[in-house]
């Protein structure tokens, strides 16, 4: 029997108890979730470095002048021009969409520089335009498409892949003369 003026006391814990312990258990996974965080973004990563490999593309008769070679796996296109070979990427400068080459579409080359008035690359997403050396003549691109280097070996054409060469127009270097 409890004494007059004292209370039974109840083992285990109050409704308040449980609640601020379950708050305070809630507020340090949280902390804990961020910290961790924070750690992970702080802390130095190795960087892969980007493969270097070469492949034979195929022998130069094998390209006819003015008509791009789309290379699936390797997302390069190469194209034939009259200075000799380039090759550059299927990805639009803008936002990275595929870009087609439109064999049927008006021409953004210099006049008379291909036998047709016929071909250039288009983008579907948002309407940039490149000739066939990659060259951005409108739309949104910041910058013609990039390149990767091309050498000959005898007659075949051999393109170097991994990361993509930044350009920001056509030099001698990018093409390789035939």
């Amino acid at each position: 029997m409890a004494l007059s003026g004292q209370t039974a006391r109840r083992k285990g814990l109050s409704r308040r108890e449980f609640i601020t312990i379950g708050w305070w258990a809630a507020a340090g996974l949280v902390l804990t979730e961020i910290s961790a965080g924070v750690i992970y973004s702080l802390w130095p990563k190795d960087k892969p470095k980007a493969k270097v490999e070469a492949f034979v593309a195929g022998t130069l008769d094998q390209f006819k002048l003015g008509e791009p070679v789309l290379f699936k796996k390797q997302r390069l296109y190469l194209s034939r021009v009259p200075e000799g070979v380039i090759a550059f990427s299927t990805k639009c400068t803008h936002l990275g969409c595929f870009v087609p080459w439109r064999a049927d579409d008006p021409s953004e080359d210099e006049p008379g520089k291909f036998n047709t008035g016929k071909g250039r690359f288009n983008c579907p997403c948002h309407g940039s335009i490149y000739t066939r050396y990659g060259v951005r003549v409108a739309g949104p691109a910041p910058r013609p498409l990039d390149w990767y280097n091309v050498k000959l070996d005898g007659s075949k054409v051999v393109v170097t892949i991994g990361k993509p060469i930044q350009r920001q127009g056509v030099t001698p270097d990018q093409i390789v003369p035939v």
